[in-house]
């Protein structure tokens, strides 16, 4: 059973949301704090330089932090106390100075300490009036009551050391959930320590990271200390197509206090939002105006979908536990806004008035990175979408927010996770959900060229989108004016073909949202062939841009690749010549077959006209660095 459930997760909102990098070793006395620089084990003159790190701005001399629990019974609280020192190397290294400390209702941050340390060792300490407390997502939520204290450290220099430190105290028997132990600079050494009734076992797992777990073991009625402490740490390179953070980073995760199985996750949010679920009359009856003319449970759930995803704003109003608990269904419904969870909310909802099962179901999305199943908790989560199991049907996923999302798919980043499906009565069910293969994720162009003697062409073409490539067209296109969709296709057509003039062009598919997308247009090129001892040289090459390969350049490769989806490419040109010229197809037709995928070329002619045809085809989303040479030959041969 767990004990106060929303006060535990109440209290950890800012954190699961800011990605911040938590981590103690005492700072110096506040006395001393502007004279004397002594830390235990760390010899200043002895740290290394440029010379050790010539291809680094910054690194961590120490991360330190230390989380302690204190009190019994009704008054209790937590104490996370973090110190943390930095060397600055050269210019690049001096955003490390700019520092951030995220907090959330029932948090209070105190004793803020910081200052720079000189290569002359000349002392600047920071001071208290600038420390700003702000906003902690101010263009992320439309209001949220998640803040941080920030400031920048003072006299920044190459060589210099900045070192600061704070205390969290935090309402109730808390446990931090989570350390990062790696940064994207390289780390000396980073260490967390708890300290916590002797009669807790705390559930946590270490990932990407073997150290020992340093116990000091106290019987029941004193505290216990655990410490994880890791050394030489290199950075986190950066790659294009590279996991999710979480996913390679070295980091410590906890099960928060009481959880301990999955349907004790699910036993929560069920706590938090199963009456904000609550058919009200006018729920019911906008449900059953919308389903009124449907047969089937399914026919009714499509409607009452695409009216939620058509008609509710994303707008994200998070004060306490409204990171995580809904808002009320009525209440959506009336303000005709809500974030993720408060459409799944109002989905369940709606469903529900007409008898049809919907429940709310928590999400790591793709992007967000792999949950681990193994330790249960909510922290895993950063989004909130529903799930139907219809009789007729193995089940149908709905995920509102996504604007350019037809009924019966989700999103590419909702695609392939395991998510936590939450039942009646709070009972929980991890589910895989299904991910789309290259054939449903489309983009195909067709374009009829007729050539003029004079080497332009006039042009007419459509591009024909299906699945993921559909929808993210649709999300981009959403909040477009027709102005900015006309600008939009300029730029794109003026890529393939400088110059191009664009006469007209129309978009389907949009309302209602349903695949395929199509994109009609016609334009003019004035060059569009090269003209060559009275011939007309058409290179298919100047308009097809692949650019896939200019990203993987790089001889080796730290990171696995991990594509977003597996999608399918197809591109047709008919090409008109103008009368009485002769064709002669220097091209050969081809194709290429490959674990990674699949590429072709076509060609044919028929009296004036010639056909090219080419596609490629990516099959395998996730390339280790093992393979990532025989990935990059798969694409040069393309």
């Amino acid at each position: 059973m767990i004990t106060n459930r929303s006060i535990y997760f109440k209290l950890f909102i800012s954190v699961m949301f800011s990605g911040l990098i938590l981590s103690f070793l005492s700072c110096a006395g506040k006395n001393r704090w502007a004279t004397e620089v002594k830390w235990a084990d760390i010899d200043i003159d002895q740290l290394p330089g440029s010379r050790e790190f010539p291809e680094e701005g910054a690194f961590v001399v120490l991360d330190d932090g230390r989380m302690e629990i204190f009190g019994s019974g009704t008054i209790s609280f937590s104490e996370f106390k973090r110190h943390k020192i930095i060397k600055i190397l050269d210019y690049h290294g001096e955003r490390f100075a700019n520092v951030k400390i995220p907090y959330s209702s029932g948090v209070t941050v105190n004793d803020i300490r910081a200052r720079t340390i000189s290569p002359s060792g000349k002392i600047t300490v920071l001071r208290q009036e600038n420390i700003y407390d702000v906003n902690l997502y101010p263009n992320f939520v439309f209001y949220s009551d998640q803040r941080a204290k920030i400031f920048t450290l003072p006299a920044i220099e190459p060589g210099s050391i900045i070192e600061y430190c704070y205390n969290m105290s935090i309402k109730g028997r808390t446990l931090w959930h989570s350390w990062i132990f790696q940064e994207e600079i390289p780390t000396l050494q980073s260490r967390f320590t708890l300290i916590h009734p002797a009669e807790w076992d705390p559930i946590y797992r270490l990932y990407n990271l073997e150290v020992e777990t340093e116990v000091i073991e106290a019987p029941d009625g004193f505290k216990e200390t655990r410490t994880w402490n890791a050394s030489d740490l290199p950075p986190v390179v950066n790659e294009f197509g590279m996991p999710p953070a979480k996913d390679i980073i070295s980091r410590l995760s906890f099960a928060p206090i009481g959880v301990k199985t999955w349907d004790d996750v699910a036993g929560w949010y069920y706590e938090l939002a199963s009456d904000r679920m609550s058919v009200t009359e006018e729920i019911r009856s906008l449900a059953e105006n919308l389903t009124e003319d449907q047969e089937n449970n399914r026919d009714k759930l499509k409607k009452i979908y695409e009216w939620v995803r058509d008609n509710v704003r994303y707008i994200a109003v998070e004060i306490g536990i409204g990171g995580f608990q809904p808002y009320p269904a009525t209440q959506v419904l009336t303000n005709q806004y809500g974030d993720c969870k408060d459409m799944s909310t109002l989905l369940c909802a709606m469903a529900g008035a007409v008898d049809i099962p919907c429940y709310q179901v928590l999400i790591s999305t793709r992007n967000n990175g792999n949950p681990d199943t193994s330790l249960p908790s909510p922290f895993h989560f950063n989004h909130a979408i529903a799930y139907s199991p219809l009789a007729e049907d193995s089940g149908i996923w709905l995920d509102a927010t996504e604007k350019g999302c037809p009924f019966g798919k989700l999103p590419w980043y909702d695609q392939g996770v395991p998510v936590l499906v939450v039942k009646e009565r709070g009972e929980g069910q991890l589910i895989m959900t299904p991910i789309d293969s290259s054939g449903v994720n489309i983009s195909k162009e067709i374009w009829d060229i007729k050539l003029i003697e004079d080497g332009s062409a006039d042009i007419r073409g459509r591009m024909v989108l299906k699945g993921a490539a559909a929808s993210e067209m649709r999300e981009n296109f959403y909040y477009s004016s027709r102005l900015e969709m006309k600008q939009w296709l300029e730029r794109y057509l003026a890529e393939r073909y400088p110059g191009a003039s664009l006469d007209t062009f129309s978009l389907r598919g949009m309302v209602p949202v349903e695949d395929p997308l199509q994109l009609n247009f016609v334009f003019s090129a004035p060059s569009a062939v090269l003209e060559r001892n009275k011939s007309l040289i058409f290179r298919p090459s100047d308009i097809m841009i692949f650019r896939l390969p200019h990203f993987f350049r790089s001889r080796n490769r730290i990171h696995p690749i991990k594509f977003r989806f597996p999608f399918r490419n197809e591109q047709e040109f008919r090409i008109k010549t103008p009368a009485h010229y002769n064709l002669t197809i220097i091209a050969q037709s081809d194709s290429m077959v490959s674990e990674y995928g699949v590429s072709w070329i076509s060609v044919s002619s028929r009296e004036d006209t010639i056909m090219y045809r080419t596609g490629f085809q990516l099959d395998e989303t996730d390339i280790s660095p093992e393979k990532y040479g025989e990935f990059q030959e798969f694409l040069s041969s393309v």
